[in-house]
């Protein structure tokens, strides 16, 4: 799904040749939570699983939340841990799902990541993302549909997630506004009205802390806090796999074959 990109990813993208790989764009920049939703719509199987431009998936993930929710036909939605990336691509960090699986108004405390999650189609036609919310829709989805929607869990890694490069103070200052329409609309019914307020004035704080980080060099240091870190033979073997996505061949129209711009 291409949202109006300029950096040739979308001619790269229609120069895939394989039947499996359908390009949609109309030139338009509705921003990412209005595409998620189109693109839930526009979905054929059974299952649906996120996968934004800048982030990889496991050779095996498909198949293991598959699995899972073939065998567990109560659950709408499983999530699965992630490798953390820095700049350069090696694995720095992991992040687990946190030991629920009921959503809370704690970040730190998400049973998902969205890159992470899969679930039946369905499931999210019925509860589509809020296209009022520019930044953690998918966590204002997990709090709305917690009355009714039952999440599991696999305690895989099987996300490549690059966090360290992507933060800026503005996009994290936007991250934590939003964050807070979502709890004073759902924080109150999920953890109570005490809990909630809490929550909130965190998210006026912590731009503050992690602006004042950015500035001084140290923002990474925060950022490593939200993580654990690797034993050198997981990363050994999580960067085997890297290895192995990025040199999977693709089956490219001769005419069209082109470098891919950046993400």
């Amino acid at each position: 799904m291409d949202d109006g990109s300029m950096d040739g990813g979308l001619q790269f993208a229609r120069s895939i040749c394989d039947s499996r790989v359908r390009v949609y764009s109309d030139g338009r920049n509705l921003k990412v939570t209005a595409r998620r939703n189109e693109i839930v719509q526009l979905a054929r199987g059974t299952y649906f699983a996120w996968l934004d431009a800048d982030d990889m998936m496991h050779p095996e993930r498909l198949r293991k939340q598959v699995e899972f929710l073939e065998s567990n036909p109560s659950v709408d939605v499983v999530s699965t841990g992630m490798f953390i990336l820095d700049r350069s691509g090696r694995v720095v960090a992991k992040r687990l799902v946190w030991a629920g699986t009921r959503p809370t108004c704690k970040a730190s405390e998400s049973p998902f990541v969205q890159g992470t999650a899969m679930g039946r189609t369905e499931w999210f036609r019925q509860n589509p993302q809020d296209p009022g919310l520019e930044r953690v829709a998918d966590m204002e989805l997990w709090l709305r549909t917690a009355p009714y929607t039952r999440f599991a869990k696999l305690d895989h890694l099987l996300t490549f997630y690059t966090e360290f490069e992507s933060f800026s103070p503005q996009k994290y200052r936007l991250g934590h506004r939003c964050t807070r329409q979502v709890l004073r609309r759902h924080g109150p019914r999920v953890a109570g009205k005490w809990n909630a307020h809490k929550e909130i004035l965190k998210s006026y704080l912590k731009p503050l802390v992690f602006g004042l980080a950015y500035y001084c060099g140290l923002h990474r240091q925060l950022l490593r806090r939200r993580s654990l870190p690797v034993m050198p033979d997981e990363r050994m073997a999580a960067e085997a796999i890297l290895e192995k996505i990025r040199q999977q061949d693709l089956p490219l129209k001769r005419e069209h074959a082109i470098t891919p711009g950046p993400a």
